[in-house]
């Protein structure tokens, strides 16, 4: 199952597409967000979908939500080009939200998903938790 990665931040949309947007061909902010997904983020957010090749997985990956083994998260790749993506955005507009979901569970529920909230720093060294869905990144 796909799974997808929307990011908010309390800018305008051209500012974040700035950040987000350099992913070096491997990832785009082409794709519009889900608006059953976009709803539980703040309606302040400018909010864009990052994907790579159609879904987020890969993107993911290096966020602990995947495959790779632990000590694989931090190797050059979309992955680690995300991370660093997101740690700029947070430094730039004091901080993000990273919305994590998949289509089939999160879109269609009527509770809001699991929030957390962390320091840039935190979100460096772990990354996502199991069971985040809304990640709150504060600089």
């Amino acid at each position: 199952m796909c799974r997808f990665a929307l990011v908010g931040a309390a800018t305008n949309a051209s500012e974040l597409r700035g950040i987000l947007g350099d992913g070096d061909g491997e990832w785009d902010t082409d794709v519009l967000p889900d608006p059953r997904a976009a709803r539980w983020l703040p309606s302040t957010d400018s909010v864009l979908c990052v994907t790579s090749r159609g879904c987020s997985c890969p993107l993911l990956e290096g966020l602990g939500v995947g495959p790779l083994p632990p000590r694989e998260v931090h190797l050059a790749g979309p992955s680690y080009l995300f991370r660093r993506a997101l740690a700029t955005a947070t430094l730039r507009f004091g901080g993000i939200r990273v919305l994590a979901y998949d289509r089939a569970t999160l879109v269609s529920a009527d509770e809001p998903p699991r929030r957390r909230t962390t320091t840039l720093g935190q979100f460096l060294r772990s990354g996502l938790e199991l069971g985040d869905s809304l990640l709150c990144v504060l600089a």
